[in-house]
């Protein structure tokens, strides 16, 4: 292994670490504080919230236009003041594009009679496009921060926004009782926060001489493409909630949105490690050895991932009734398939760089609009009978069909040995073992899980000694 290599592969490891156990001390705090949200928010009340913030989770990407892909693509390109050019010719685009949901608010009473049938929510509806906005600014901040490899300073960031949020949605709900409006409040006030904050670890300030129209129109060439995909993706993740909302009410959104906090769990995972991981990948995919430690991070990962997914799957009822308020019990019949499909999409997050590395993001469009038509028939087909449990279960098929079909192509491209049927085989048993024994008794449930455990860690013995060995160097 070449020691630039090594180097690469221990800043990308470590910088996940940090980034998961900063991520994973506040999300276990805001886990923890759930029976407050539950207690003070009734499910019409966490529903209003949600759909408002599912609401601002198809305006931000569409915003985007995929440039965040753009920025990772082409930082490493050697021209020069290539990373300098980058950031502002991105930050520009993102400035002009944050006066839209500014624009917006002017309509946030017709929005909300869009989605609720009332104006009534108007102002909850003008924060969180105002909190699209203040997203907008900070993200090229904190793209920079991670593409310098500034991994303890993002982290710190991480750590200092996830806990103002826990305590401002304390303050709102517990002391001040703002009901639907304290977490949308509490984000905006946030976002806000990471502005200041990544613009001071960046140290790096937008400048006009920087700005590269050939730059720019390269990078919406790349982007632009990506952006049918990240629509695609939205529709597989967050169209459930509106049809939900449509033929069951805000009550059925706001109990479905306990099992999306639960789901937050792995997401802590997959986003500590996919922030690192660009750019290690990008940075040693050409590398002789590469290809090897990309198998033993999606091993590793997958390991960690099913654990977490099996255990609160297969305990879902019992966490359930003990972390929220006894009307919103009915979310463990999702949580299992919003669990797993969660899994399958840190397996498609991490193996679809083959795809990336050539920059042939039309294959990432093919695989992500065939699983969200298909999540989106499915959803109109069964979610008006069988409510939430037939969300979740589209959503894991969606989710799988979009791993299937970006995989085989990004193995085209570059082909790497991830064991992938050995993890699908892993994956279905596990999955079967949740459904056949969920309604079981908890001791029944704790002697498999155990058993599970020990089967897991023996199949994928080598990789994790392979991974520690890497670590080592």
């Amino acid at each position: 292994m070449g020691k630039s290599n090594e180097s690469g592969l221990k800043t990308f490891i470590k910088g996940s670490a940090v980034l998961f156990i900063s991520n994973i001390i506040i999300k276990g705090i805001q886990f923890f504080l759930l029976p407050l949200y539950t207690n003070e928010l009734t499910p019409e009340m966490l529903g209003v919230s949600d759909a408002v913030t599912t609401m601002t989770g198809f305006v931000f990407p569409v915003l985007v236009m995929g440039l965040d892909s753009a920025f990772s693509a082409f930082y490493f390109e050697e021209e020069q003041n290539q990373q300098d050019k980058v950031f502002s010719s991105i930050t520009l685009l993102l400035g002009i594009m944050g006066l839209l949901p500014v624009a917006a608010c002017l309509f946030s009473g017709q929005i909300s009679e869009m989605l609720f049938r009332t104006p009534g929510n108007s102002y909850v509806v003008l924060i969180a496009l105002l909190s699209v906005t203040a997203n907008l600014l900070y993200l090229p901040l904190s793209l920079e921060v991670r593409l310098q490899n500034k991994m303890f300073a993002y982290s710190v960031v991480a750590v200092v926004s996830s806990a103002a949020i826990v305590i401002f949605n304390v303050l709102f709900l517990s002391w001040f009782h703002l009901g639907i409006y304290a977490l949308i409040l509490s984000t905006l006030i946030v976002n806000l926060l990471q502005i200041v904050l990544f613009a001071f670890a960046v140290k790096k300030k937008f400048s006009v001489k920087f700005v590269d129209r050939i730059l720019i129109k390269r990078m919406m060439r790349y982007s632009l493409p990506m952006l049918p995909s990240v629509l695609s993706t939205l529709i597989l993740t967050l169209s459930d909630r509106y049809i939900i909302l449509y033929f069951h009410g805000e009550q059925a959104v706001g109990i479905y949105g306990i099992g999306s906090r639960f789901v937050a769990i792995l997401s802590v995972i997959i986003s500590a490690v996919s922030t690192a991981y660009t750019t290690f990948a990008y940075s040693s995919y050409k590398k002789p050895e590469a290809k090897e430690q990309f198998s033993v991070v999606l091993s590793i990962v997958y390991v960690l991932m099913i654990g977490i997914a099996f255990i609160i799957s297969i305990f879902s009822k019992e966490i359930i009734s003990i972390m929220a308020a006894p009307e919103y019990i009915g979310a463990y019949k999702a949580l299992p398939d919003m669990m797993f499909a969660q899994v399958l999409y840190t397996l498609y997050t991490l193996t679809c760089y083959g795809v990336l590395f050539e920059k042939k993001s039309g294959y990432i469009l093919f695989s992500t609009m065939t699983a969200a038509v298909v999540n989106l028939a499915l959803n109109m087909l069964f979610i008006p009978q069988y409510g939430i449990v037939a969300a979740a279960f589209t959503t894991l098929i969606g989710y799988a069909i979009m791993l299937f079909i970006n995989f085989y192509n990004a193995q085209r491209f570059y082909p790497c040995p991830y064991g992938m049927k050995k993890i699908m085989l892993h994956f279905l048993g596990l999955y079967f073992v949740v459904r056949i024994l969920s309604e079981q008794s908890f001791v029944l449930k704790l002697g498999v899980t155990l058993l599970c455990a020990a089967v897991t860690l023996f199949l994928y013995r080598k990789k994790i000694f392979m991974g520690v060995k890497m670590f080592r160097g």
